[in-house]
């Protein structure tokens, strides 16, 4: 309890004195990490309406499943997959950097992004592609779940509660033991598996610590999100009232909400990156000595 209140001061004494600077730096991170999530998901959805579009049609019209449709779903697949996976690899990257911001920070230093990014790029996506791995084995229960609920009665219902149990805990405590890794693998320099272990052994010698951490940092998570939440309420009426007008101010309207929603998810990002990150590098800090 004591260390986790010493890490409340500092990384509060830290985001006082540095706080400004820190979130300036995030946010520059959060806008594109934000911006690629929203490209990735439109070109997604056009690949939707290109290959699935007329299908989707034929199917209403005639009442019955056109032959086109499993085909082009099973191509769409193929094509969005990569993508979401290409996404999700270059936002851990750009979130990477938050440590060396902080990192930074902490010592009185400013951060070169872009240098920091490029650094980042090959260590981080080796790290998330072996979790990736890790997380693949630790679903087989829940996958093999399918099968035996295949077989129907009670005993396949318990079977499939149990595994689906089984990988939902052990896919927790991944989550729980690996935490500390991204900032192993980017201030430390170790490699994906090593980082793992150090992450491992970190948690294992303070697990009631890094426990009170992740309850902190869920509270901060909740609260920011929250009031994101009320803004994005407030904007959805607005986009009603341009609904409203139709034809050109519905256009113009959903413009303006998705430049909005731009904007409030890339200062939301940094507003929780700036309160959260100090926490868990000072946690990380603290223990490693």
């Amino acid at each position: 309890m004591d260390y986790v209140r010493k890490t409340l001061e500092t990384s509060y004494a830290l985001i006082k004195a540095r706080g400004q600077e820190i979130f300036m730096a995030t946010l520059k991170i959060s806008v594109v990490q934000v911006a690629l999530g929203l490209a990735a998901l439109l070109v997604i959805g056009g690949l939707a309406v290109l290959l699935l579009g007329a299908s989707i049609t034929e199917t209403i019209t005639s009442g019955t499943l056109a032959p086109s449709l499993m085909r082009n779903l099973g191509v769409g697949i193929a094509i969005a997959l990569p993508i979401i996976a290409i996404a999700a690899l270059a936002g851990a990257v750009l979130k990477s950097v938050s440590f060396n911001i902080v990192d930074n920070a902490a010592a009185g230093r400013t951060t070169d992004l872009v240098a920091c990014t490029r650094k980042n790029m090959l260590p981080v996506v080796k790290l998330y592609l072996v979790l990736f791995v890790i997380t693949i084995v630790l679903a087989v229960p829940a996958i093999l779940s399918f099968l035996i609920g295949a077989l129907g009665g009670m005993a396949g219902v318990a079977a499939v509660c149990i595994l689906w149990l089984v990988s939902f805990v052990a896919l927790v405590l991944l989550a729980l033991c690996a935490q500390f890794s991204t900032a192993e693998v980017v201030l430390n320099g170790k490699g994906p598996v090593e980082a793992i272990r150090s992450s491992l052994a970190l948690v294992r010698g303070s697990i009631g610590g890094v426990i009170l951490l992740d309850v902190a940092v869920v509270v901060v998570a909740m609260a920011v999100g929250m009031v994101s939440g009320i803004v994005q309420r407030i904007l959805g009426l607005a986009l009603q009232v341009f609904a409203v007008g139709g034809g050109a101010a519905l256009v113009a309207g959903f413009v303006v909400y998705a430049i909005c929603m731009l904007v409030i998810y890339s200062i939301v990002g940094a507003i929780s990156e700036t309160l959260i990150v100090p926490l868990v590098y000072n946690f990380w800090k603290g223990k490693k000595g």
